[in-house]
């Protein structure tokens, strides 16, 4: 048999021979169209793609003053830090080393992030990572963001609630972060009671004894707040507030005027009362309404002609703030 196999591929050589360059090449794309066929079956069968997960937050993370911490779309050096870690095994947290506000070994890092990643506008105070290895099921994970780019500037960390890995149908996830805490472990305090911690305004240079640091008339918050446009640390221009009589013409009314703060669009109250025997008793409104102007005047002849009592005006700028 095995005689017979020689001379078999012998005489099947000596044919391609006679056949030339043509049969040599029909044998060969027959060795492709076999190579090619083997191949195929011995591919494994391609894998259903996996749903990629989108962590993050829709509600904004700020700071006492309810301004948004920083953090823009790729500018990674001026964002506050973000961090998803995994809890201990029973599910515990670790607090930041109070020295370099290092995150335990206990608590791994699964991924490092910052505000602003993946999102849209000037700081947010938002975030969104996206996984496209999904997150285990049976580990428990928690969000940690900063309100600086490093753990060791940081003063100030918060905690997201655990959360597992969701089932793989599942395509993003929206975590909420808790109270603000020092690194540094200790309490938390408001000395003067202004809605700025104690930390806070040291951090900031400002008094923690006074709720108005420049004694300007304007809340240390409310300066904080907008500080884009005022300081905390010195004096702004007032907003005072003049009655204005008629001139000489008696045409002309009585007007009410006022500089505005420097704060575009500011919304203003101004009201009016003809007694004062009440805690409050502005109830009578003259005029609202937002202003971008340096100065306000408002014509109150009605209000003066009209009432049979000395009457008092007041501006009111109202503010979402403590």
């Amino acid at each position: 048999m095995r005689k017979y196999n020689v001379i078999a591929d012998e005489h099947k050589r000596r044919e391609r021979e006679d056949a030339g360059p043509n049969m040599n090449m029909k044998i060969h794309f027959k060795a492709l169209g076999l190579a090619a066929g083997l191949l195929w079956a011995f591919l494994p069968a391609a894998r259903a793609q996996e749903i990629s997960l989108a962590i993050g937050n829709n509600v904004p993370v700020q700071n006492a003053l309810k301004r948004n911490l920083p953090g823009s779309n790729g500018n990674p050096s001026g964002a506050v830090r973000v961090e998803i870690r995994e809890t201990t095994a029973g599910g515990g947290i670790a607090p930041p080393d109070p020295v370099t506000g290092e995150g335990s070994d206990a608590n791994p890092l699964v991924r490092e992030s910052y505000l602003g990643h993946d999102t849209i506008g000037i700081d947010p105070g938002l975030f969104s990572e996206t996984f496209t290895g999904r997150l285990s099921t049976n580990i428990t994970y928690y969000a940690r963001v900063y309100d600086a780019p490093t753990p060791e500037a940081a003063l100030y960390f918060a905690n997201s609630a655990t959360f597992s890995g969701p089932p793989s149908y599942v395509d993003s996830l929206s975590v909420t972060f808790g109270a603000s805490q020092l690194v540094s472990g200790v309490a938390d305090e408001d000395a003067d009671g202004d809605g700025i911690p104690t930390a806070l305004e040291e951090d900031m240079g400002l008094d923690p004894n006074s709720p108005d640091s420049d004694g300007d008339g304007y809340p240390d918050w409310f300066e904080g707040h907008f500080s884009e446009y005022m300081h905390a640390s010195e004096k702004d221009p007032g907003l005072d507030l003049q009655i204005n009589p008629p001139l000489a013409d008696a045409a002309n009314p009585h007007t009410v005027s006022w500089q505005t703060i420097p704060v575009p669009g500011m919304t203003y109250r101004l009201q009016y009362t003809d007694a004062l025997p009440y805690e409050d008793p502005y109830v009578a409104e003259v005029w609202s309404g937002a202003l971008t102007d340096t100065n306000k005047e408002v014509d109150v002849e009605d209000w003066v002609a009209n009432s049979l009592y000395k009457g008092y005006f007041r501006v009111v700028v109202p503010y979402d703030g403590p």
